[in-house]
């Protein structure tokens, strides 16, 4: 195998490099293009892209669907009764605030939306492989890919969390990809980007909060970082100023949703749902209910069945926090096997397929990941053999932070798809690889550097 070099995505402006980046160009749009039209297509055939959110396939979706129409109509973010609320996390509303400011309350206008939003993120899966690795055929790979991908293409066809908090997490990790290379280059700008690349990571955690548990272990890593540099006498500012710059702009984006939390409902806190969650995935209702083991049970039903909760939501979700703490303290042997099972759900295969009813897309889904997951498995050997690179830390700290998150609350493959910007180019490369060791005369397999 041999070894290549990262270089820049930058093109020089001679001739043969201008038709190098035309042609770049127009194959990410046709690809842009494409995933679009898959997206629409689908809307407009499974679900209509005139037609209301449907609470049978996504009910969280009437939620973020009304919050975006509240705000868009100056009600704010309240409940129909003008009570204002966290129980969603506000990114996924104010991703469709754009639409509904201009356009009023179309839901057409606000799927298309979504699907162009969705087709965008192949924008910056490209440079996130751009500038992680050499071959731009693994970039184009990975753009296709994303654009023909079941579960992305799927999320746009409701009003859910997956299409914003994907892109806004795929354009941090690509700016923050680009910020690193121009630093290890002196080339500029840097700090704007890593700026720039915290307000999106920011935004995707308003959108799915579970982003937010990667950030001790990178402050960890950090710490690290700054420890070596201490050791061998070297200044602390390449390292701090940029650390210090993601931070204080994902803050910027963060604090005033938790102030006015802390104001309005005096909890601060990005979401008031947090302990239903806790609980739904860790309740007594499981030990005899084989099939649900590492997913997880509604609250409603929980709360007939088990212990009713009152109160406002701050309440019923603190009532909730408090009883999946004692179910958890209580029950340390059961939780151990759940924690095995909630694993499974998020990796392997098929295994949700008992409790999926409908087949025909948990079979896109999963036959998916399953090729995925090998392509994967293909690239690791490649990514051994090379030094750790940026997207090798960040994948591997984010992924631990995932596994953090399933051990506390439960597994699912909507969790794992919202990765999608780390398992796509990883994915990508382990493809190129294997063509190039199908076709080792016009490939050569890639480690990254």
């Amino acid at each position: 195998m041999r070894t290549q070099a990262t270089t820049s995505p930058k093109l020089t402006s001679s001739s043969p490099a201008q038709s190098s980046r035309w042609l770049t160009l127009i194959t990410l749009l046709l690809i842009i293009l494409l995933a679009l039209t898959i997206r629409i297509a689908l809307t407009h055939q499974f679900v209509g892209l005139t037609s209301p959110p449907d609470a049978g396939a996504q009910p969280d979706q009437l939620d973020y669907e009304l919050f975006a129409h509240r705000l868009a109509t100056g009600q704010g973010y309240t409940l129909p009764n003008d009570s204002p609320t966290a129980r969603r996390s506000p990114g996924t509303s104010l991703t469709l605030l754009p639409p509904y400011l201009i356009f009023g309350r179309s839901f057409a206008v606000a799927r298309i939306w979504l699907s162009l939003l969705s087709s965008l993120t192949i924008i910056p899966i490209y440079f996130i492989c751009r500038y992680a690795f050499k071959p731009k055929l693994i970039a184009f790979i990975a753009a296709l890919a994303l654009a023909l991908c079941p579960a992305h293409a799927y999320y746009p066809l409701h009003f859910v969390s997956e299409t914003p908090f994907i892109f806004f997490f795929a354009l941090s990790l690509a700016l923050t990809l680009a910020a690193i290379h121009n630093q290890q280059h002196n080339i500029k700008p840097t700090l704007s980007l890593h700026l720039t690349a915290g307000l999106s990571a920011g935004l995707a955690i308003l959108s799915r909060g579970q982003l937010i548990f990667a950030y001790p272990l990178f402050s960890i890593y950090i710490v690290y970082l700054a420890y070596l540099s201490h050791r061998h006498e070297q200044s602390l500012a390449p390292i701090l100023k940029p650390a210090a710059t993601h931070l204080l702009a994902l803050m910027l984006i963060l604090a005033p949703w938790v102030i006015r939390n802390t104001i309005q409902l005096h909890k601060p806190a990005l979401a008031t749902n947090v302990g239903h969650t806790l609980w739904g995935a860790n309740n007594k209702l499981l030990i005899n209910d084989s099939i649900h083991q590492g997913s997880w049970l509604p609250t409603s039903r929980l709360s007939a069945e088990v212990s009713p909760l009152t109160g406002n939501e701050v309440q019923t979700d603190q009532q909730a926090h408090n009883n999946a703490l004692t179910f958890i303290k209580n029950n340390p042997a059961f939780i151990a096997k759940l924690s095995i099972k909630k694993i499974a759900h998020l990796i392997i295969p098929f295994y949700t397929w008992p409790i999926t009813e409908n087949k025909t897309t948990a079979l896109a889904f999963e036959s998916t990941w399953l090729i995925t997951l090998l392509l994967i498995l293909i690239a690791i050997p490649a990514l051994l053999k090379s030094p750790p690179t940026p997207l090798t830390i960040i994948t591997l700290l984010i992924l631990l932070s995932l596994l953090f998150t399933t051990l506390i609350f439960y597994g699912s493959p909507r969790f794992r798809d919202g990765y999608l910007p780390l398992t796509i180019p990883l994915a990508a490369l382990g493809f190129y690889n294997l063509i190039a060791h199908l076709i080792p005369k016009r490939f050569t397999s890639h480690t990254p550097q």
